[in-house]
């Protein structure tokens, strides 16, 4: 990861969320550069590092990021698209209760009293048009081909169609004519 990587990252979550007082981070070379050093500086946050090896400041840490890619796997094979897993799956670290009978969200916002259960937003359905009429596609990989005889059998959003192409192989394209 680059430093103006983490620095976007920060001014994304400084801008939503406001300045926290310190932040922990690992030793990996893009959190222990000078410029990260300055700019945390620059907004009054202190950076803590955590002891290379140490299982009680990593442990806990290496253990939600594992719980995070489980669940994010687990809602990606039941057929979940990869922006509604990873949703899914934060909203449920999100609200899940540690050994203090608190979540993520309580913790954050300081509010033991808030149910934070009903957070995810509502699924977005889509409707699924069969269209069965004529079309063209591009054919990849070389997209600067012409456009090529289809039959185009399924809307699926507003940029997604699955087709038949002219030698019989069934494709998803997004853009089609």
């Amino acid at each position: 990861m680059k430093t103006c990587t983490i620095k976007k990252t920060l001014s994304s979550i400084i801008d939503t969320y406001g300045v926290w007082r310190e932040i922990m981070c690992d030793q990996q070379s893009c959190f222990m550069s000078e410029e990260i050093d300055v700019y945390m500086k620059e907004k009054g946050i202190i950076k803590l590092t955590s002891i290379p090896y140490e299982h009680p400041t990593n442990g806990p840490a290496e253990r939600s990021i594992r719980s995070l890619k489980d669940n994010l796997e687990k809602f990606y094979l039941e057929g979940k698209s990869k922006t509604e897993a990873l949703t899914q799956a934060l909203s449920k670290s999100r609200v899940t209760p540690y050994k203090n009978k608190k979540t993520l969200l309580q913790l954050f916002f300081d509010n033991s009293t808030s149910d934070f259960v009903n957070i995810l937003p509502e699924s977005k359905n889509n409707k699924i048009e069969k269209l069965f009429v004529e079309g063209y596609y591009k054919k990849r990989p070389v997209l600067a081909s012409g456009w090529s005889e289809c039959q185009i059998l399924m809307k699926i959003n507003n940029n997604s169609f699955n087709i038949l192409t002219d030698t019989g192989n069934f494709l998803s394209r997004r853009r089609m004519l």
